[in-house]
């Protein structure tokens, strides 16, 4: 399991300055990456970033083991929410629980489902 980011030594370097060291490395490559390679840079940063997301907004049950998520397509999506595939393409944007990475569109599963929870009180 990855370490949490708590400040404590990973590998001797502690963490916030090990991250602050990779994003300074990745600045620094980022002037020298040919242009063919900048999409596959920008969905490996969507993904990081949706990763990351979903950490922050999932849910911890206080007794139990932490809720997993899996992000859906827009086919298993639109079927959850019970609407078409082009409404779930035009309405995307005004989901909570919308993740984009690149140019995939993705949905968390926990996030569809506390939408659901909330509209149906």
């Amino acid at each position: 399991m990855p370490r949490v980011c708590t400040g404590q030594p990973l590998d001797g370097v502690p963490v916030k300055q090990g991250i602050q060291a990779a994003f300074t490395d990745l600045r620094r490559v980022l002037p020298e990456l040919p242009d063919e390679s900048l999409p596959d840079f920008l969905g490996d940063l969507a993904r990081l970033e949706a990763e990351a997301r979903l950490r922050l907004n999932s849910t911890r049950q206080a007794t139990g083991p932490a809720l997993e998520d899996r992000l859906l397509g827009v086919e298993d999506a639109a079927s959850r929410l019970g609407i078409s595939t082009s409404q779930m393409y035009r309405t995307a944007d005004d989901f909570p629980f919308t993740i984009r990475s690149g140019r995939a569109l993705r949905f968390s599963s926990l996030g569809i489902s506390k939408w659901i929870e909330k509209r149906a009180r």
